[in-house]
């Protein structure tokens, strides 16, 4: 079995009447963006953010927020904020 195909079958069932991006249930997947339609103007601690995603590659939303604590008033908030920057 290649790579590729034991990929394609990890525990979830084919998609046949899903839209783009969503599975059959409706639900949005975790591994794809879809977008809101949301106009983001980048803010210094989203510059931290994407600073440290190219220096160390994927990083759990954590030890994104724990870079920017010092910037932010509230997680909750900042955490909303890296769900807006990935859709």
């Amino acid at each position: 079995m290649s790579t590729t195909e034991r990929t394609e079958h990890r525990g979830t069932a084919p998609v046949l009447g899903a839209s783009a991006g969503r599975d059959v249930l409706g639900r949005r997947r975790r591994t794809s963006a879809i977008s809101t339609g949301k106009r983001i103007t980048p803010q210094p601690a989203d510059l931290i953010w994407f600073g440290k995603l190219l220096e160390h590659g994927p990083l759990p939303s954590s030890y994104l927020l724990a870079f920017t604590r010092h910037l932010r008033q509230s997680d909750k908030r900042a955490t909303e904020r890296l769900t807006d920057l990935f859709n």
